[in-house]
C-alpha cells in the first residue's frame, strides 16, 4: 500500500481542527496518492495502446503551452463545467496516467502536498513517464462540488482508488478535495488538491454530483458584502484560535447542515451534529497558512497551508496540510468545508 501517498497523516491518524495561524497566506494544492519516494507505487496508470500515447503528447504539449483543458461554455452552468473538468482529469488518469494527467490539469500556481505545499507540475515533470503496460491505475469520481456565483473558483470532492491494473486488486483509497480555478480561456484547472485516506469501498460510477451550495448565499449584486481577503484570514485565524482551546461551541458556530469537515481514517462528517462528534474526539493541531484566495464575487473564499498534530499514541507531532473554503451567506462568513490530511 502507498503509505507516502497522503502528506504524513497515515489512515491511523486522527486530527483536530484547532490551528494556530500565523503568517501570511502565500497560495497552496494536494490529492489523491502522491509520487512520493516511492515512485513505481504511485505514478503508474492505464493506458489502452498507441492511440493514448499520441494523446498524451497532445495534452502535454498544449497543457505546458497553458492552452488545455476542458473547456466551459459561455451559456454552461460553471459546476456543472468544473464537473465535467474532473471527470476528465480522471479519465487522463486512467487512459494515460497520474503523472500526465496532474500536468494537464494543474494550474501553473497549483500544488501537492508531499508532506508540505510543492508546485504540482515541477513535482510530476520530475517524474518518468507512465509505462507501457501500467502496474498500477488512479482513478476518482466526484461525489459533491460547489462554486462561486461569479464562477471562477469551486470545489469538488468524492471518492478515489488506486488498483493494480492487471487484477484490480484495491492498493489504497480515500476521499479528495480539490478547488479548482477557472482560467480567462475558460478551462478549469486544479489549485488545491487533498487526498484523504479510508477504507470506504464503494462503486465510484454512476454518482450524480451534489450541489452543495449553503442556503442564503446571496445572489445577484454583492456590493454590500464585505469581500475583502483580509476580512476572510481574520476570520480563519479567529476560528482557529478557538478551536485550538478546543472551544467547540465556538466552531460550530461557523458551520451549516452542508458543511464537510474530512479526517484522515474516516469519512466526512456533515452537519452539526456528525461534525461536532468528530470534533470532540480529535488531537489538537497548530497551523500555518500558505495561501489564500477569493472569488470576484466576494462570496467564495479558501485558505490552505500546513500543520501539525501529535495522534495519540505519537511520541511527536505529525505534518500534513489543511485547506479550508468560506462560502459569505446572508452578510455572514460561513465554513463550508476543512480538509486536513
Amino acid at each position: 500500500m502507498c503509505q507516502d501517498a497522503w502528506p504524513r497523516g497515515g489512515a491511523g491518524y486522527v486530527f483536530h481542527s484547532g490551528f494556530i495561524c500565523a503568517g501570511q497566506p502565500r497560495h497552496v494544492t494536494s490529492r489523491r496518492p502522491l509520487a512520493g519516494q516511492n515512485n513505481e507505487t504511485v505514478t503508474e496508470g492505464f493506458s489502452r495502446g498507441g492511440s493514448a500515447m499520441r494523446w498524451t503528447e497532445f495534452v502535454l504539449g498544449a497543457a505546458l503551452c497553458g492552452t488545455v483543458a476542458v473547456a466551459v461554455s459561455g451559456q454552461g452552468d460553471a459546476l456543472s463545467g468544473m464537473a465535467d473538468a474532473e471527470r476528465a482529469f480522471a479519465r487522463m488518469s486512467v487512459t494515460v496516467g497520474q503523472r500526465e494527467a496532474f500536468i494537464a490539469f494543474f494550474a501553473e500556481e497549483g500544488v501537492v502536498f508531499n508532506p508540505g505545499p510543492v508546485n504540482a507540475r515541477e513535482f510530476y515533470g520530475k517524474r518518468p513517464r507512465t509505462p507501457k503496460p501500467p502496474v498500477r491505475v488512479l482513478d476518482w469520481e466526484p461525489a459533491a462540488a460547489d462554486v462561486a456565483l461569479s464562477g471562477d473558483l469551486g470545489f469538488s470532492t468524492g471518492l478515489f482508488v488506486m488498483q493494480e491494473a492487471a487484477s484490480g486488486k484495491r492498493l489504497a483509497g480515500g476521499w479528495f478535495f480539490s478547488i479548482w480555478k477557472r482560467q480567462a480561456s475558460g478551462d478549469w484547472r486544479v489549485l488545491v488538491d487533498l487526498g484523504v485516506p479510508s477504507e470506504d469501498v464503494v462503486p465510484l460510477r454512476p454518482r450524480p454530483v451534489e450541489r452543495v451550495t449553503p442556503p442564503g448565499v446571496q445572489e445577484g449584486p454583492v456590493a454590500a458584502f464585505e469581500t475583502s481577503l483580509e476580512a476572510v484570514r481574520r476570520l480563519d485565524a479567529a476560528l482557529a484560535e478557538r478551536a485550538r482551546q478546543g472551544d467547540v461551541a465556538a466552531y460550530l458556530e461557523h458551520v451549516t447542515e452542508r458543511t464537510r469537515v474530512y479526517r484522515p481514517a474516516r469519512a466526512p462528517a456533515v452537519g452539526r451534529e456528525a461534525i461536532r462528534a468528530l470534533l470532540e474526539k480529535d488531537a489538537r493541531s497548530s497551523c500555518r497558512p500558505v495561501d489564500a484566495g477569493i472569488s470576484a464575487a466576494g462570496d467564495f473564499a479558501y485558505v490552505y497551508g500546513t500543520f501539525e498534530a501529535t495522534p495519540a499514541g505519537a511520541s511527536a507531532p505529525q505534518p500534513g496540510g489543511f485547506t479550508r473554503v468560506w462560502r459569505r451567506v446572508k452578510g455572514a462568513w460561513v465554513l463550508a468545508a476543512e480538509v486536513l490530511s
